[in-house]
């Protein structure tokens, strides 16, 4: 068993890859990854096309034609969703900038998708093909090595992809991390003060 373990990551460290985990059933994945917030894109006014919208979540959507849509008959969970780009005669992509590091990715979506991980502009795998015809799928990814970027596409159709929900671990933007590390030695400070007082009382 020890030695299948050696060889497989040998060989996955061999041909630069990660190991990228494709899931469909919502609970398994959530088992695995723990919770996570939901982009449902009701919290932007309807038609806004997204850039920095979701950036306190550590998500930016940076090829500037994903525009968010109302439609009950295809975004079964809220009626709202994300349509990658406006023309369905082309690949239209959406991609996904992440503030830091992830391990996995979850999407509600209609129809059909595929989730490529990149490290910076290294590919590190992709998903299964997600879906068939009609709404209500889900596809989740779970990666071994982290990763900062995702496109989510249906380029094998050469159309439009579309999303109901994202499911992602917030990351802070990089002022949030100065933040905290601040807020920190704030309380640190703070607590030695007080200790400081209760000793000498």
């Amino acid at each position: 068993m020890v030695a299948a373990l050696v060889l497989c990551l040998v060989a996955c460290s061999y041909d630069g890859r990660a190991a990228v985990s494709s899931y469909t059933d919502f609970a398994t994945y959530q088992s695995l990854v723990g919770p996570q917030a939901v982009i449902g894109f009701t919290e932007v006014p309807l038609y806004t096309t997204l850039s920095d919208e979701y950036s306190t979540l550590g998500v930016r959507f940076v090829d500037g034609d994903d525009r968010t849509q109302f439609d009950p008959g295809a975004y079964l969970k809220d009626n709202f969703g994300l349509e990658g780009g406006p023309n369905e005669n082309r690949p239209a992509p959406i991609v996904l900038q992440f503030a830091g590091p992830l391990h996995s990715l979850g999407l509600d979506f209609p129809g059909v998708l595929r989730v490529e991980l990149f490290s910076g502009s290294t590919s590190l795998g992709s998903s299964d093909h997600f879906g068939t015809s009609g709404p209500g799928h889900f596809g989740g990814v779970v990666s071994d090595t982290p990763f900062d970027r995702a496109i989510i596409s249906r380029d094998w159709l050469k159309q439009a992809v579309y999303i109901d929900n994202l499911y992602v671990t917030p990351v802070p933007e990089p002022s949030m991390w100065a933040l905290l590390v601040v807020g920190s030695g704030m309380a640190c400070l703070l607590g030695r003060k007080r200790k400081t007082r209760l000793r000498y009382k």
